[in-house]
């Protein structure tokens, strides 16, 4: 027995036909349909179709081999809706089954496209592409016979899709689901349609297409699915397990792997920011790379003094982020002073120093009897900061000349890496903020920042990444490291993540968890800092309430507080009625933050790429946002520009946001497209290719 899976309209009808046609293979389904009819010895035919997810088949047993058709989402769920319409539900919607069909919510539509597509792909033994399947079968039957060791067949049977429509197929007809005869008249032309490839270009409306982009881009990037419609080959390094289930020739015997240490320090803060968030869905990305059997990558993680293999290195991100969730709902960080430990916790800094002077040993041990989270973390996380800036902290190091490229996410975390000499340094620079807005930083965090680009530019391996022109274009400017060492690759938001939210529910539990009054609202989400100009954003809310009492709008403000935050705290316009301040939100309800929001406020005074905006709007949410840094080549004209220091103009955004409903809309749908973009799927194989360029420029 052989399963033949695929997502509903994807070609495996086809592919039966075929078989029975040259080998007079018969086959039979396991579905859980229960207006078909259901054969109880199913597992007795030598090929079984389904179209269920792999942990629903009975029987489980892996070992039971397995095809998988792909198919262009947007066609198979076009067909999908035209087949409920003419077919499963006569008359009803076409659009509103394709918007059901897209959404797939509770896990309906066998677990949505992208869900279906990404656990056959690892599952399955064999994978087909349809549009391979109808343009040039004989080669794609010749590798389903050899898994399934068939004899050659006489390719010259291979029935053509226009047969089957218009004549008795044995498979797809009707019949063998015992659909009554006046159905079966023209059922095989209802069934079959147009066998074509690209026909959702008529029939997706914009809006459609874009909502389809929103939940499923991504895993059509992955297999070569474009945008605008246009098939390119999967990403040879990304998705080496997919070429070879597809048949693609991979070089059977690899040179030396080459071998990478990652910085991902981070990992020890038990709540999410921005360069933990890059080094997470970095090393996501990764994992699957080093996994596959002829990768050219050998890939470790250091945290805090230890190395680790990627998979138990985001055992730290799977931790914290569950224990933040946690936390977060009983109030934890926000009433920290009843428990007894945060007091200790406060005074770490000065407690580390006087322990690292006496013995460092039983201070480790120290740290490994505290077993409760997040304090452990938070130990941690400060021992780390404490020897980083000591001598102590080169001696701390692992052995780094066994490693041809160390990549630091973070430059400030460079003394870790001094005795880096041999191995190329690949280093990530997210802003020089330090050096533009030295007021808004420490006095510790400024020195720690030049010291750390004095040490790149005395390097003669370092290899910079900028997460944005911007950014690219300061440290040019700042350092004059010669353009050809500096490589600009984007971050991006977690798009599986990040789009729109429609389920009621989700928005009214969400409502209801952060106490957000019944209206709408504008939204801000940082850490709340100086950089981020929240003075001026509440300063200019509150001049747009006093000019438009009539307005019911609401200003949310999520986020944890950072930094130097007097002036912040003492602001009286806080208190306005209006104004409501929600803290830290749950990874989890983010997305359905941005997609409640009438717009996102983000008029910060400087960014080095700007993460909330792009998650803002890959929820179909417009963003005010300071024009200046990267925020301007980010979202650009899908935006509203506001000058930062300029209170009346961000009001004036403000209003255009509010009252202006054709240009909101035309910029949430603007917005939308422009976040398509972006994605870590791209970032992830831009960072292979810098690792490359840098191997190849410093090490062969």
């Amino acid at each position: 027995m052989i399963w033949l899976a695929s997502y509903p309209r994807s070609g495996n009808t086809f592919l039966r036909n075929t078989l029975h046609k040259l080998y007079g293979i018969q086959s039979s389904e396991f579905h859980f349909e229960p207006n078909l009819a259901f054969d109880k010895n199913f597992a007795s035919y030598p090929v079984v179709k389904t179209h269920l997810l792999p942990k629903q088949l009975k029987p489980a047993d892996k070992s039971i081999k397995s095809i998988y058709i792909i198919r262009d989402g947007r066609d198979a769920l076009v067909s999908m809706a035209h087949h409920r319409q003419d077919i499963v539900e006569p008359g009803s919607d076409f659009n509103e089954n394709l918007r059901a069909a897209i959404l797939a919510q509770g896990g309906s539509h066998f677990g949505g496209w992208s869900k279906n597509v990404e656990e056959w792909i690892n599952r399955a033994d064999l994978v087909l592409f349809y549009e391979d399947l109808i343009t040039n079968p004989q080669v794609c039957i010749d590798r389903v016979r050899k898994l399934m060791n068939l004899p050659e067949p006489d390719y010259s049977k291979i029935p053509t899709f226009e047969e089957m429509k218009n004549g008795r197929p044995v498979y797809g007809g009707g019949w063998e689901n015992d659909i009554n005869s006046a159905v079966v008249e023209n059922y095989s032309d209802k069934f079959f349609r147009k066998g074509k490839a690209g026909g959702w270009k008529l029939e997706l409306s914009d809006e459609l297409h874009d909502l389809f982009w929103s939940y499923h881009g991504e895993t059509m990037e992955r297999l070569g699915y474009t945008y605008s419609g246009e098939r390119i080959a999967p990403n040879n390094a990304l998705e080496q397990k997919l070429l070879i289930k597809t048949g693609y020739s991979l070089p059977q015997h690899t040179p030396r792997k080459i071998k990478v240490l990652i910085d991902a320090s981070k990992f020890l803060l038990w709540y999410n920011e921005g360069t933990k968030r890059y080094e997470t869905e970095l090393l996501r990305g990764l994992r699957e790379v080093v996994a596959t059997p002829y990768s050219k990558w050998d890939i470790d993680v250091y945290i805090g003094g230890s190395v680790y293999k990627i998979s138990e290195a985001l055992r730290y991100v799977s931790d914290s982020s569950s224990f933040e969730q946690d936390s977060r709902r009983s109030d934890l960080f926000a009433e920290e002073s009843k428990y007894p430990l945060a007091f200790l916790i406060r005074g770490y800094r000065y407690l580390l120093k006087k322990l690292l002077k006496k013995n460092y040993r039983k201070y480790v041990e120290l740290v490994q009897l505290l077993k409760i989270y997040p304090y452990r973390l938070q130990l941690n996380y400060h021992l780390n900061v404490v020897l980083s800036k000591t001598k102590l902290a080169r001696f701390f190091a692992p052995d780094l000349e066994k490693y041809d490229i160390i990549h630091l996410p973070l430059m400030q975390n460079y003394p870790w890496f001094m005795r880096c000499k041999n191995p190329a340094l690949v280093v990530t620079i997210h802003d020089l903020t330090h050096l533009y807005f030295p007021q808004f930083h420490t006095t510790d965090n400024i020195n720690c920042c030049n010291s750390a680009i004095a040490f790149l530019k005395a390097h003669s391996k370092a290899y910079i990444i900028a997460i944005s022109e911007n950014t690219k274009r300061d440290y040019l400017n700042e350092t004059k490291t010669s353009a050809e060492n500096v490589k600009m690759i984007y971050e991006a938001a977690n798009r599986k993540q990040f789009k729109k939210v429609v389920y009621g529910n989700r928005l009214l539990e969400v409502i209801s968890t952060y106490k957000i009054p019944s209206g709408r609202f504008f939204l801000s989400l940082s850490t709340i800092e100086p950089r981020k100009n929240l003075i001026n954003a509440i300063k200019a809310f509150v001049i747009f309430c006093d000019a438009h009492p009539e307005v019911e709008v609401f200003f949310v403000i999520a986020g944890k507080h950072g930094w130097k935050n007097a002036d912040y705290d003492s602001l009286t316009e806080r208190q306005h009625k209006r104004i409501v301040e929600i803290g830290t939100v749950s990874d989890d309800d983010l997305p359905v933050l941005y997609s409640m929001a009438m717009g996102l406020i983000y008029v910060s005074h400087y960014e080095g790429f700007g993460l909330p905006p792009l998650e803002a709007m890959s929820c179909g949410t417009p963003v005010v946002y300071g024009n200046n840094s990267s925020m301007v080549e980010v979202v650009g004209d899908t935006g509203y520009k506001a000058n930062p220091d300029d209170v009346n103009d961000i009001m004036r955004q403000m209003e255009d946001l509010y009252f202006n409903t054709d240009v909101r809309e035309q910029k949430a749908k603007a917005c939308l497209k422009r976040s398509f973009d972006f994605s870590w799927y791209k970032t992830v194989a831009n960072t292979l290719n810098a690792y490359e360029e840098a191997y190849n420029k410093y090490l062969v």
